[in-house]
């Protein structure tokens, strides 16, 4: 298991940053979590200030890694120059709608992985039977084959789910491969660019790549 927190924007002065890492633990009841994320770039694009309180002091016990989310490419090569150690993920919105092939590029330029959240969208991409097709050939569901085309580009997966059996099917993707055909397939579906994280459901959102 890989625990995770996040400082929200509204935490990032000193104050309120050193409160919400020295809370969250506490509030999940464990000591020490695996990545502190930054949830947010700041609104206005100066990311200096949040990175130098994300790299904490060598003594501080309560996280083993950092990580950023929802950087854009320029701001994870600006992070890579200002952080002297490993950023362990970009946490980022990666789905089959959508086209993150500039962030996947800086992923290999920076050495700094993608994460993916809205793997599926809430549910927008089973309006399409493509997935569902694929998956045919493989005997895999729908998501199976979204989450496995995501863990085929590089990336890891956030899971997210309260009932049990989604969250088995949803691990239950270790033994298959799609074949180039198919991947090609899934990608010729990101030219739909749909994005769940606009600026209009968050208005601090950066300009997307």
């Amino acid at each position: 298991m890989c625990t995770a927190i996040k400082v929200k924007p509204e935490s990032y002065g000193e104050a309120g940053f050193i409160s919400s890492v020295e809370k969250s633990p506490r509030d999940l009841q464990v000591d020490q979590v695996d990545v502190l994320y930054l949830h947010w770039p700041t609104a206005d694009g100066n990311i200096a200030p949040t990175l130098r309180l994300l790299q904490l002091p060598p003594d501080n016990k309560q996280t083993r890694n950092i990580g950023i989310s929802n950087f854009t490419a320029q701001m994870m090569r600006n992070a890579r120059s200002m952080v002297d150690g490993p950023i362990m993920a970009n946490q980022v919105e990666f789905d089959p709608m959508l086209n993150q092939n500039t962030l996947l590029a800086t992923a290999t330029e920076t050495g700094i992985p993608l994460s993916s959240f809205c793997s599926v969208t809430r549910g927008e991409v089973f309006q399409y039977p493509i997935f569902a097709e694929i998956g045919v050939g493989y005997g895999k569901s729908a998501v199976q084959v979204i989450l496995w085309r995501i863990v085929q580009k590089g990336l890891t997966i956030n899971i997210t789910s309260t009932k049990p059996d989604n969250i088995r099917a949803k691990f239950d993707v270790m033994d298959f491969t799609l074949s180039l055909i198919d991947m090609a397939r899934i990608e010729a579906m990101t030219a739909a660019g749909y994005r769940m994280v606009t600026k209009y459901k968050v208005p601090i959102a950066p300009e997307w790549d």
